[in-house]
């Protein structure tokens, strides 16, 4: 999965990145991010793994909040032999879009910021925007340096053009220039909204490279292909 520059990975001057995207498949996406950073500051990480991804789900006011409890568990998981866990931790904070003010949120951000020295945070939304966030991002300020990450691919026709094309290439298959233009198109129609992960669109770029090994993929064999290719249509 080739989601990030080189650039874009290491943590100068920043305490949380915001990963907004439309994809389902964020836990990737960071894990490919860390992978990345480790190898360039390895100083940075201890631990068995270089990071931590968790999914934090709302709690209503007033009902017990066990949630900071289990990320902090699953940080200690982590830590492996080591005394202490270094690295990213990457949490999933979707649920409380529009619930910035809650106590509970409060609580996870205090926590948070009093480790902001030792852990690097990521902070994903799946099936997001940026004017959706503005809130989030207005109560982060207020605890952390924050870098927003805009990774809407389906949103910036060049960046998913770039990404099919590497894909292909990486396949080491050859493609008129039209074919990735028409599968722009078709990622982007809402109604295959089902394909929003990166996993599943590699899968659907290796499907094709896979039926066409020693010709040139052109757009009527690109149809053909799509036509049988249930990925798309599921």
């Amino acid at each position: 999965m080739q989601v990030y520059s080189s650039t874009e990975n290491i943590f100068n001057n920043v305490d949380v990145k915001f990963l907004v995207t439309e994809m389902k498949d964020n836990d990737k996406i960071v894990r490919a991010i860390a992978n990345q950073t480790k190898k360039e500051k390895p100083c940075l990480f201890e631990g068995e793994s270089p990071y931590v991804y968790y999914k934090m789900k709302y709690v209503q006011p007033f009902d017990e909040f066990k949630e900071l409890k289990k990320l902090i568990l699953r940080v200690k998981e982590s830590t492996g032999l080591r005394s202490d866990f270094k690295g990213i931790v990457a949490v999933d904070l979707f649920d409380w879009i529009n619930h910035e003010n809650d106590e509970y949120f409060d609580i996870t951000f205090k926590f948070l910021y009093d480790y902001r020295h030792i852990y690097k945070y990521i902070f994903t939304f799946r099936d997001s925007n940026i004017e959706k966030l503005r809130p989030m991002f207005n109560k982060s300020i207020n605890y952390f340096r924050i870098k927003v990450i805009d990774k809407c691919l389906f949103n910036h026709k060049d960046e998913l053009k770039k990404y099919i094309k590497i894909g292909f290439d990486r396949c080491d298959v050859q493609y008129d220039i039209s074919v990735i233009d028409k599968l722009v198109d078709i990622f982007s129609d809402n109604n295959t909204k089902n394909i929003k992960s990166y996993e599943k669109i590699d899968m659907i770029l290796q499907d094709i490279s896979d039926n066409f090994p020693n010709i040139k993929i052109t757009i009527k064999t690109l149809i053909n292909s799509l036509s049988e290719n249930k990925l798309i249509l599921q």
